[in-house]
């Protein structure tokens, strides 16, 4: 429940930045049985919807829309380019 003393605003963004991370995980649990196809575009479309600020590359520190962000685990897509030609090399 909202206490009183704490603004909406930055309650609301708690509760979305919650629900966009609860999405994910059904999304991926959804992918992990091959049932995503029917899921992908209501996930996609909710968490635009809810306007969260972009993130930071775990790696390099670039900004990423969040669902870029949420969809690639943290990482942009240079970086994961880069880690998969170091896993390659190893």
């Amino acid at each position: 429940m909202m206490s009183e003393y704490r603004p909406y605003k930055e309650w609301y963004q708690k509760r979305a930045f919650k629900l966009a991370k609860l999405l994910m995980k059904a999304l991926h649990v959804a992918f992990d049985i091959n049932e995503a196809d029917s899921l992908w575009r209501v996930i996609h479309e909710k968490i635009e919807s809810l306007n969260l600020p972009d993130q930071k590359c775990k790696r390099c520190g670039v900004k990423m829309k969040y669902w870029e962000w949420a969809i690639n685990q943290g990482y942009c897509r240079d970086c994961i380019s880069e880690l998969e030609e170091e896993m390659k090399e190893r």
